[in-house]
């Protein structure tokens, strides 16, 4: 927790901006975890997401329109959200498997409320590519067809 913090301070400097990614990296490495060892995203994590979407909506800049960003922070989200339930399906299709759980997609959402547009094809990127590896990895050290989505979306959007 505390080399989060540090991680954070750096990167934002002493501002409410700090309070949103410390708390972001927090929920991620709840999601990572539960997802690891449960198979499951708790809906609270995806709600604490969500609730930070609306904190930075409630302390943006007065320059900016607040309603645009709220808008726009909707819109992110229903776009990560069917785009990731696009490929969660053609990846189904293609290997016959259920690919990614709802917890999935409705993490995708709140992570597409929350960082926005101009994040979301990496985080949607880099979270297929990741757990494509870490599948390798899982099949031929585990000789297991299961591997956990949600550390990947989790960890492709802490390095967003």
């Amino acid at each position: 927790m505390a080399m989060t913090l540090l991680i954070c301070i750096f990167n934002y400097g002493f501002s409410w901006k700090l309070i949103i990614a410390w708390a972001l990296m927090e929920i991620m490495k709840t999601v990572m975890i539960s997802d690891l060892e449960d198979r499951i995203i708790s809906n609270r994590c995806v709600l604490g997401a969500t609730v930070l979407c609306v904190i930075k909506w409630l302390f943006t800049e007065s320059g900016t329109l607040k309603a645009d960003l709220l808008a726009g922070s909707l819109a992110a989200g229903i776009f990560a959200a069917g785009l990731f339930a696009l490929s969660a399906m053609s990846a189904a299709l293609l290997t016959g498997r259920k690919a990614a759980g709802g917890g999935d997609i409705k993490l995708m959402a709140a992570c597409g409320m929350l960082l926005g547009f101009n994040r979301i094809l990496y985080i949607v990127c880099s979270s297929c590519i990741l757990g494509l590896f870490a599948y390798i990895i899982s099949a031929h050290r585990y000789h297991s067809r299961y591997f956990p989505f949600g550390p990947c979306i989790a960890l492709a959007s802490v390095f967003s």
